[in-house]
């Protein structure tokens, strides 16, 4: 998925607006008390950044035992 906004700041939360790969624009979060080594790229991610997160949530929040993963675009070789 591709990090459309910066950081909103909630309490007790971080959310992110972001594009998932079907198109589909999403508000996903992630809570201050489920912040893991596992899932901090979510926090760290700057706009216009691709994430990978497994398993894709299906109520739009990362839990704790999720795992975010930065993408690299793959170039196309001529």
């Amino acid at each position: 998925m591709r990090i459309v906004t910066d950081t909103l700041g909630s309490r007790g939360k971080t959310e992110r607006l972001v594009c998932r790969s079907d198109g589909e624009m999403r508000m996903m979060r992630l809570l201050d008390r489920e912040v893991s080594e596992s899932n901090a790229l979510f926090l760290n991610a700057k706009r216009g950044d691709t994430r990978e997160i497994t398993p894709i949530p299906d109520n739009d929040r990362i839990a704790v035992l999720a795992i975010v993963q930065a993408n690299i675009p793959q170039i196309a070789l001529p």
